[in-house]
């Protein structure tokens, strides 16, 4: 069910009315979220075109999507993890629209405080997506995370900010492989 203005007004698995979005992908696609039955979905006209990653020199096939809204910290990453495949977003809508569409992505490295859509809830939409994708969670705000989310910190993989490239690596390897 749409609106006039073509905004979803229920989500359309349950067709309960208490969705809420989860912002624009593109001028053209929205993402949005059912509170009831968790449903995540895409509305609107997929992008024209999706970043797609470049094989490294490597040919590494592992694929890392790196999503932070700090340009500098996702330029860091990126350089940090050239072995890899690595494709950027700087915000949880941009990345949703990235895992809808690239057949694979190994790992998603988020950071976790980002303006419309936290680290958490870009994870777990992420993994309504692909129930198996690896994350990694990147802060600098450990010690709020760890009173106020004890159980989901404790059990995500996480970097804390600032970090050497070498902790950053390690981690990826960790989770995914070497390159």
């Amino acid at each position: 069910m749409t609106s006039n203005a073509g905004v979803p007004r229920a989500c359309p698995r349950c067709r309960k009315r208490e969705i809420r979005s989860l912002g624009l992908a593109s001028s053209q696609l929205q993402w949005f979220t059912c509170k009831a039955c968790q449903h995540v979905w895409a509305h609107g006209a997929a992008p024209e075109s999706v970043p797609t990653p470049i094989p490294t020199a490597s040919g590494s096939h592992k694929h890392v999507l790196v999503v932070d809204d700090d340009t500098s910290v996702l330029g860091m990453v990126e350089r940090a993890l050239s072995d890899y495949r690595v494709s950027t977003a700087h915000d949880g809508s941009e990345a949703l629209a990235i895992l809808s569409t690239q057949k694979r992505v190994d790992l998603l490295i988020t950071d976790y405080l980002m303006p419309a859509m936290t680290g958490e809830e870009l994870a777990h939409h992420a993994r309504r997506l692909r129930p198996d994708l690896k994350i990694l969670v990147l802060t600098g705000h450990a010690n709020a995370l760890e009173r106020a989310e004890p159980g989901w910190w404790a059990s995500e993989p996480h970097v804390i900010k600032p970090f050497r490239v070498v902790t950053l690596r390690d981690a990826v390897s960790d989770l995914i492989g070497p390159a």
